[in-house]
This record gives structure tokens, C-alpha cells and sequence, in this order.
């Protein structure tokens, strides 16, 4: 692939919200999982027994849902176009992708009208993209990537 001379590099990026950073998790369930159990403790103390081991199933659910958002914490993905070429990388669950290819056989499709989801269609495979953005975002996403792409093909 030559490269790109006079080219202006484009980069996104993006990952998922969090409200709540990787340290202070652990302690709000704890904080969480210690005011339930006391309110379930005083209920049950007063007669009203059942209700510790729907407690316990809350906590449990809460503990997993918190599981799940502690692996997605570190997900993200980054496009750069740029002199090299077009670059795509993906973290999801830990695992790393990556791939270069040259923006001459990227296509930027639409997988899903309805919620407008975005794929990059390349090297016979489609490379889903704007996973973290709502559907205004993508919709922004895929103008500027169609108009930077289109600006590489002119060029080439």
C-alpha cells in the first residue's frame, strides 16, 4: 500500500460510559450489599423471615450485573485513516483485533436501519463500529468516515 502524501489523519475513539470508576465499584457493592442485608436482618428479626433470601438472590444479581460491567470496562475501539492507511483495532472482553487495510476497499455499511448500526466492510468480512455511540453518533460516525473514504478514493 503507498502511502497517502499530504493526507490529514483521522482518529476516533470511543468506549463505554461508566458512572462509576473500576476502584469504587468493589466498595458500593460492598456499602450496597451490607445495607441490604441489615434491612433484611431487622425484617427478619421482626418475623418477617422470607425476605433474607430475596436479599441474597438481589445481592447476587447485583454482584454479576457488576461482574459484567467490570469486563466491559476496558472495551473500546479506535479508527485512524491516516498516511498509513485506514487502521481499525476492537478490545471487547479482553480480546484484542486489529487490522490495516487500504481505504480504497472499505465500504462503510449499515447493518440494522432501524437502531443504525454501522459495520466496516472489508477483505470479504464486516467489522462492526460505533458500538459505544448512540444512534446520532453513528449517523455522525458514517458521514465522516463515508466523506474521509471518499476523500482517499478521489485521491488514489
Amino acid at each position: 500500500m503507498r502511502k497517502h502524501e499530504g493526507s490529514e489523519n483521522y482518529s476516533y475513539a470511543a468506549g463505554p460510559n461508566s458512572s462509576v470508576a473500576g476502584g469504587q465499584l468493589p466498595v458500593f457493592f460492598l456499602i450496597t450489599v451490607t445495607l441490604s442485608f441489615s434491612i433484611a436482618g431487622a425484617m427478619s428479626y421482626l418475623g418477617a423471615w422470607p425476605v433474607f433470601p430475596f436479599a441474597g438472590l438481589e445481592m447476587t444479581a447485583l454482584g454479576t450485573a457488576f461482574v459484567v460491567i467490570r469486563r466491559r470496562a476496558g472495551d473500546y475501539e479506535r479508527i485512524v485513516l491516516g498516511a498509513e492507511g485506514l487502521s481499525v483495532e476492537v478490545r471487547e472482553f479482553g480480546r484484542v483485533r486489529r487490522v490495516q487495510v487500504n481505504p480504497a476497499w472499505v465500504r462503510v455499511i449499515v447493518l440494522d436501519a432501524a437502531n443504525y448500526e454501522l459495520a466496516l466492510q472489508m477483505r470479504g468480512e464486516n467489522w462492526r463500529i460505533g458500538r459505544h455511540a448512540d444512534a446520532a453518533g453513528r449517523r455522525r460516525l458514517a458521514q465522516e468516515l463515508n466523506g474521509r473514504l471518499a476523500g482517499w478514493r478521489a485521491w488514489t
